[in-house]
């Protein structure tokens, strides 16, 4: 049987993960870029009011979308305190996402927004918390966006965990966090693989799509199928670019 996460009866989780800093640094790996490059889209497209970034980390990839339209970002500690020091005039909100309480944003904030979660739900020691969040945000936004290592791609097909990744509890394959997805109540959902990071074209991350209607999932997959993304980036050119 598998585990009350869905992952592999035989798979090993970590108890106690490390904190998942995140420096500010352009030379850095931007992970998930793809999951941003979509949001910014589907704002413009649906339209959707706002972006809400449920796990923003030091907000680097939320920032530049504020162009387009209001944001706000949700975590915690030294990469919240990253965020709101890099851009004070933005929307940041502390919030545990272990805890019982609802994310801490208004019905009216939600409605007409796309929630994004990159590659958040592996950090969590009960990830159902966290989809019980979203579960609850899922009846107002437009869309919600999840992203996850895929466990196979990332660490072959018999890796038994715990992840290589010390910040990591655990992670999924497709049909796993697919089966997660539907006993949380999110099932109508579309599931994909994008780029872990801008350094690589190499997919290895699920990229999840959750809408409240067939007819939104739809639109949101037709933009998604040929959504273009930035090619991949150098370290070269990066290094060129502060001359």
């Amino acid at each position: 049987m598998p585990t009350p996460s869905w992952t592999a009866a035989r798979y090993r989780r970590r108890d106690t993960p490390a904190y998942p800093h995140q420096r500010v640094s352009r030379l850095r790996k931007q992970w998930q870029p793809d999951v941003y490059v979509a949001a910014d889209a589907l704002v413009a497209a649906l339209p959707a009011r706002r972006i809400i970034d449920v796990g923003c980390g030091n907000g680097a990839k939320l920032i530049p979308l504020a162009a387009r339209c209001p944001t706000i970002g949700i975590d915690r500690g030294a990469n919240l305190a990253r965020a709101r020091a890099t851009a004070p005039a933005l929307d940041w909100r502390d919030h545990d996402l272990q805890d019982a309480a609802a994310l801490p944003v208004t019905a009216d904030e939600l409605a007409g927004s796309v929630v994004v979660s990159a590659d958040v739900i592996e950090h969590l020691p009960d990830p159902h918390r966290l989809l019980a969040k979203l579960r609850a945000a899922h009846d107002a936004a437009e869309v919600i966006l999840l992203s996850t290592p895929e466990r196979h791609l990332t660490r072959g097909l018999r890796d038994p965990g715990p992840p290589g990744n010390p910040a990591h509890i655990q992670e999924w394959t497709v049909r796993e966090l697919g089966a997660l997805l539907r006993a949380a109540g999110l099932a109508m959902h579309s599931i994909g693989l994008i780029r872990s990071h801008d350094r690589s074209d190499t997919v290895a991350t699920i990229f999840v799509a959750i809408a409240r209607t067939a007819e939104r999932l739809a639109e949101v997959d037709r933009l998604l199928i040929d959504l273009d993304v930035p090619p991949r980036r150098g370290v070269l050119a990066d290094l060129l670019g502060r001359r």
